[in-house]
């Protein structure tokens, strides 16, 4: 999974693929249930290559949820059995291009009375959403989640977290009940029950609020545009013991700030180093050199304490020659206190620097472009929307057509007479691009708000994509 670290303080956060974002929930998922299955998403490790078993102690389920202290053990586990039955029933409908997922999210649970843990199986059918995301993925905090009364909000927080860089999002009423897992026949009981709900949930405890406009064919409202705005809770979700000791409770540690990987551990120890001396160095992390002066240019060059552990370790390895077998554990911890520096190590931490700044660029470029296809797609639904009322109106599309063919020197090119002006329209094409843009030329006021909503956000993705590909040296 790409990312994983919390962005509040060190809340577990929630990482899905924006498919399993965007997919249908069954209505018979309660509230309870969307927690659960939250709270079991934060648990899977950035390291991970495969779903594990998942344990959680009871206690910590009840806490998270809110319960009662006075709730009994006892009862509270059969109120629980409800819950992991919905979980492992109700379908979760992930569409594709060609396709379709229906899952369920639990594969199984085993509750045990003795140790006091429920371990849980996620549905393997959600592996490909849930572990190893490069990209086109969603994650929040999980901290957000225990406070929100509502699956509806819950659902509807995580639809505009997706859409929270670009600003604003528009759906189809239908589609967004099926989204959230609500099956209202009465747009004002589903505007009261999940909409009016969320807002005030959102507000009051997510890093998010929203307004929304109601888009209408007719009397009929059919869509709604949602605006999304950057919040500061009401409520303020500190961090906690309760959402902190889920790693513990879940038999998971978090990545400790100066923690290295296994490699460069192993490396180190095998120099003769003492286990409680790396602990130290750790610890103290650029704080070891000795000399205040060197700690800032340290920091600067090598970014974080791995590299510039590399950094001596290639060092070490360069004066093997000299060194022998004379004490290359005391050579490594002189050259972290003194910062010794070779140009040939210093130029490998430097390429590796670049290697890495590069990677990064390419996938924030991903993730640009993503965005950029996404909103082109919606405004593309946009326009397409009015253009398909403008030509219901056979004189005007008479009017567009004709003019956009006749501005043409050779028409032929473009329009084809074996078939009528409708059936060339409809078929697509250039002269389908023709017509449209003489509809825009001709009818200005239809397409400016739409327009004036979509292009400035357009422009800077576009812009955005274009510096990072000049940047990486690729053709635009």
């Amino acid at each position: 999974m790409a990312k994983k670290n919390a962005s509040k303080g060190n809340f577990p956060v929630v990482t899905q693929a924006n498919q399993l974002v965007e997919a249908h929930y069954s209505p018979g998922l309660t509230t309870r249930a969307h927690k659960i299955a939250r709270m079991l998403v934060s648990l899977i490790s950035p390291d991970d290559k495969e779903l594990k078993f998942y344990k959680v102690k009871v206690d910590f389920i009840k806490r998270f949820l809110g319960q009662s202290e006075s709730t009994t053990w006892g009862s509270f586990v059969e109120e629980m059995k409800m819950v992991f039955k919905k979980l492992s029933s109700e379908p979760i409908v992930i569409n594709r291009e060609k396709g379709a997922v229906i899952a369920h999210f639990l594969a199984g649970v085993d509750i045990d009375p003795v140790s006091g843990y429920v371990t849980f199986e996620i549905s393997g059918l959600l592996k490909p959403y849930l572990i190893e995301l490069k990209n086109n993925f969603t994650s929040y905090s999980l901290a957000y989640i225990p406070a929100l009364r509502s699956s509806y909000s819950i659902r509807v927080y995580e639809l505009l977290s997706q859409y929270k860089k670009i600003g604003f999002r528009v759906m189809e009423v239908d589609e967004l009940q099926r989204k959230v897992g609500s099956n209202y026949t009465l747009y004002g009981d589903f505007k009261r029950t999940v909409i009016n709900v969320a807002q005030r949930d959102l507000e009051k405890h997510t890093d998010i609020s929203f307004e929304f406009e109601e888009l209408k064919v007719g009397k009929k409202v059919t869509r709604i545009k949602f605006y999304i705005y950057p919040n500061k809770p009401q409520e303020q979700n500190k961090p906690n013991q309760l959402l902190l000791d889920l790693f513990d409770n879940s038999e998971k540690n978090a990545k400790a700030p100066n923690a290295i990987a296994d490699q460069v551990r192993e490396s180190i120890l095998k120099l003769g180093i003492a286990e409680e001396v790396l602990q130290e160095i750790l610890r103290l992390g650029f704080d070891f050199i000795e000399a205040d002066d060197k700690r800032a240019p340290a920091n600067e060059r090598c970014n974080n304490l791995e590299a510039w552990l590399i950094e001596k370790l290639i060092l070490v390895e360069k004066k093997k020659a000299v060194l022998g077998n004379d004490n290359p554990g005391g050579y490594f911890v002189n050259a972290l206190k003194g910062d010794w520096v070779s140009r040939s190590a210093s130029s490998e931490i430097k390429n590796k620097q670049v290697q890495k700044e590069t990677q990064d660029k390419k996938r924030q470029l991903k993730v640009l472009e993503q965005q950029l296809k996404e909103l082109q797609k919606q405004y593309d639904r946009e326009m397409g929307t009015i253009y398909a009322r403008l030509v219901e109106d056979e004189a005007i599309f008479k009017a567009c057509y004709t003019e956009a063919r006749h501005e043409q020197s050779k028409p032929g090119l473009f329009f084809d007479d074996l078939f009528t002006p409708r059936e060339q329209y409809e078929k697509g094409g250039f002269a389908t691009t023709l017509v449209n843009d003489k509809l825009k030329e001709k009818y200005p006021d239809e397409f400016n708000e739409v327009i004036a909503m979509y292009h400035p956000k357009l422009h800077e993705l576009k812009e955005g994509v274009k510096v990072l590909k000049k940047e990486l040296g690729v053709s635009y």
